[in-house]
């Protein structure tokens, strides 16, 4: 499902000494089936962007196109309980919330607000379990019960089982240790691969963004700063400094590969495992003499 966003502006508590111009007249597009990272220093307006396009949030002004959903200024009836049904979010820290009395009643409770049979909401609940990593078993069990990993899993579970056309992630795997958010955004990588659903992540690490996504928004002072392919936005380390980011770990060890050995340039490589088969192949082309 395609996104769009005309001339926006969103102003927090307008007409007041606290007025905020959160986002100011923004204009993007973002293809259908797309994953997009949305990064950008903090209060730069990255959380209120996407939290329009579930009508978390209406525009002070211009409109948001969320395929037939139009949300604009305006106080008409727009129908948030079918778009809130396309568009699923998933919060920060979304074991928070988690409150049925079972994992079961927890992961069919969207569905069935939406309409879905209760039969079938509760063979997605079989299906989705296993696909985030957790057992059957544990869906007679309280998810309060449930280690924190696992709470987590769950409440991303309840979310897919809805099955939306759109998914924002806001940052997902907050508070997760390095291996703990490698597997987590790698889970829900692979869903967003299955699915074909257009996914919005907004992240703090510049590697998830690399390495995830195939278009990234840079977002500043509630502007759209810069917007493109992963290889053209990070292609300008300088420019980044200057919105107080920083480049991927893997771009930023390959810059220093080439300034101590003089070659003339890289390709961008997205993980750790690229960057050792890149030198692997580099030192035997060495040892051949043919570098």
């Amino acid at each position: 499902m395609q996104l769009s966003f005309n001339h926006v502006t969103h102003t927090y508590m307008p007409s007041t000494p606290f007025e905020q111009h959160a986002l100011q007249d923004v204009t993007l597009s973002i293809p259908s089936g797309s994953f997009c990272a949305i990064i950008g220093p903090t209060g730069s307006g990255k959380s209120t962007l996407v939290q329009h396009v579930n009508g978390l949030l209406r525009p002070s002004s211009g409109h948001v196109q969320v395929g037939p959903f139009t949300l604009t200024a305006q106080k008409r009836k727009t129908a948030l309980n079918e778009l809130r049904r396309t568009v699923g979010y998933l919060f920060q820290y979304p074991e928070h919330q988690l409150f049925e009395e079972t994992v079961e009643k927890e992961m069919i409770f969207g569905p069935l607000n939406f309409g879905v049979p209760k039969a079938e909401a509760i063979e997605r609940a079989q299906q989705l379990l296993p696909a985030v990593g957790l057992s059957e078993e544990l869906l007679s069990v309280s998810p309060f019960q449930l280690s924190g990993g696992q709470m987590r899993r769950v409440a991303i579970a309840s979310i897919l089982a809805q099955q939306p056309e759109v998914l924002i992630l806001d940052e997902p795997a907050a508070g997760l240790d390095p291996l703990g958010r490698r597997s987590m955004l790698q889970l829900l990588y692979e869903h967003h691969q299955k699915r074909k659903q257009t996914t919005l992540l907004i992240t703090h690490h510049m590697e998830d963004a690399l390495q995830y996504a195939d278009h990234i928004i840079v977002m500043n002072k509630g502007t759209i700063w810069k917007s493109g392919r992963p290889e053209d936005v990070f292609a300008e380390p300088e420019e980044l400094m200057k919105v107080g980011l920083q480049l991927p770990e893997t771009i930023r060890f390959m810059q220093t590969f080439m300034q101590s050995t003089g070659v003339a340039s890289v390709p961008m490589l997205k993980t750790r495992a690229e960057v050792i088969a890149y030198l692997t192949s580099y030192l035997q082309r060495a040892e051949k003499g043919g570098v």
